[in-house]
């Protein structure tokens, strides 16, 4: 006679496995290595975050036993995550685990997806704005996909792409690093839901150029003191692969100059007065770093002498 027994983890157990027990020998990883496990260990400590939040208990059908958990951890070894490092990548580990566990899944419905939304597409999933409004909406087609699926993907979906979910607001209320980050965006410029797919099934990742995180990480140097210059020097920035990459810095730093003291500013004037030979004289797509305008502004620290520099 063959007894079934139900076997019930405790939420405790798996934030246990998930940040710690995992790396142990009996955890049956031993073999993999230490720079991987570091990365991995970035993944599963947000998977442990989310068991330990209010939707804890949306994500336990899922993640909710040993099995599923390491057949999630085996999933994610299968994309070669020791050869990305998500830290300077602009992927939202959040997105990417739900889109993670809606491949393991609902297969059918990621294939879907990634029909829609990849090689240049915007299709069901990806939020958008209408011609001539600033908010953000889902598709009517989005709304009938989430109703003709229920439980686990149901929830995933509109975690996912839901623009309530998401509390999104008008285009200007959102940070840039939200923008560049949330698995929702997908047009335009913005094909981050085409690199989160192209990641889990060609285990690609951007070159770091075409990433937020090397534009944000290099201005939040040069506010701890780095020089600008040094910035401009490092291989990242090499002007023989082209102007994109200072484009962007300048962009980003000009963005967000509104608290620079008076000596970081005169310095970032200085600096881009110096490199300016350096960058080509022609436009393109209505933008170039020699295309400078200049306007009076008011509130501007000191070294600025009331002028703020525009880029593009």
């Amino acid at each position: 006679m063959t007894v079934k027994l139900s076997l019930f983890v405790d939420s405790s157990s798996l934030r246990n496995f998930l940040r710690r027990d995992w790396e142990r020998a009996e955890s049956q990883l031993g073999s993999v290595p230490p720079d991987t496990m570091v990365k991995l260990g970035a993944v599963l400590s947000e998977l442990a975050e989310i068991l330990d939040g209010e939707l804890a208990a949306k994500y336990l059908p899922l993640v909710g036993d040993m099995r599923k958990l390491k057949r999630f951890v085996n999933a994610i070894l299968l994309m070669q995550i020791e050869k990305t490092n998500l830290g300077r990548t602009d992927f939202n580990r959040r997105d990417l685990i739900n889109l993670m566990l809606l491949h393991l899944n609902y297969p059918g419905l990621f294939r879907q997806i990634y029909a829609e939304e990849t090689e240049g597409r915007s299709g069901t999933f990806s939020v958008r704005r209408e011609y001539g409004e600033s908010e953000f909406k889902n598709s009517e087609a989005f709304s009938k996909a989430v109703a003709e699926h229920q439980g686990s993907a149901r929830f995933l979906l509109t975690q996912l792409f839901e623009v309530e979910a998401l509390d999104l607001g008008a285009r200007t209320e959102v940070e840039e690093a939200v923008l560049r980050s949330r698995a929702c965006f997908n047009f335009e410029e913005l094909r981050n839901l085409e690199s989160y797919l192209k990641l889990i099934v060609r285990f690609a990742t951007p070159e770091p150029q075409q990433t937020f995180v090397l534009y944000q990480d290099a201005v939040e140097r040069v506010r701890k003191g780095t020089s600008i210059a040094s910035v401009l020097t490092s291989p990242d920035f090499d002007l023989g692969q082209g102007e994109h990459a200072h484009d962007q810095f300048w962009r980003v730093l000009v963005n967000q100059s509104h608290n620079f003291t008076g000596i970081l500013a005169h310095e970032a004037i200085e600096t881009l007065i110096e490199y300016l030979p350096r960058y080509s004289a022609f436009e393109s797509d209505d933008r170039g770093l020699r295309q400078l305008r200049w306007f009076r502004s008011s509130g501007q620290p000191p070294g600025w002498n009331k002028l703020r520099l525009v880029v593009g």
